[in-house]
């Protein structure tokens, strides 16, 4: 379970484009009570013992407080977010903030949703793909983090991201949606 986390800021966030179907551009997000529940959101990771770090949202970047999607970490290398063309503008900003604290930074060859899709559960990665993750991350991903990779096939649009679906709870313990992966054999991929 992560202990030390990357937020953005809400000062940017709106809907300027539609990329997954909870998006509509003409229902805008409260400016106001979105800043209230991003500060309850930090508190209460805060009050969880965690570590919070902190990177200022780009006016360009109106996702930027979605910070998952912009990597996966571990053991001192992150494989940096391949998005939809909207919010790549983000990863530079990311980059920047990641390699400014000693962590090495790979380019995702394929469409890659970061964090979003990639979840630490003990010594394995989660792995949501079918949706905005590419099936052949796996290996980069199992290679690049030094961990073996459980791939989940996310079964639509409705699911565009393994972490709407499946929540590490703490050691050993997963909530999920079963209705989120297609059904089917998983096949771990090694580092």
């Amino acid at each position: 379970m992560n202990s030390e986390l990357l937020v953005s800021d809400t000062a940017h966030f709106r809907v300027d484009y539609e990329i997954n179907p909870y998006m509509h551009i003409g229902a805008q997000p409260r400016p106001e009570a979105a800043a209230a529940e991003h500060r309850a959101i930090v508190a209460a990771h805060l009050a969880a013992g965690r570590t919070v770090e902190y990177l200022p949202s780009v006016p360009d970047c109106p996702d930027m407080v979605f910070t998952a999607n912009a990597a996966a970490v571990g053991g001192g290398r992150a494989v940096l977010g391949s998005p939809p063309p909207e919010r790549r503008r983000e990863i530079p900003h990311f980059r920047e903030w990641l390699t400014g604290r000693g962590i090495e930074a790979v380019e995702a060859p394929y469409a890659f949703s970061g964090q979003g899709d990639a979840l630490a559960f003990g010594p394995l990665l989660l792995v949501g793909h079918g949706q905005r993750t590419d099936e052949r991350m796996l290996p980069v991903l199992a290679r690049e983090l030094r961990r073996e990779v459980v791939p989940l096939r996310t079964a639509g649009a409705r699911w565009y991201d393994l972490d709407l679906a499946v929540g590490v709870i703490g050691d050993g313990t997963l909530a999920y949606c079963p209705e989120a992966s297609t059904p089917g054999a998983v096949t771990p991929c090694g580092p």
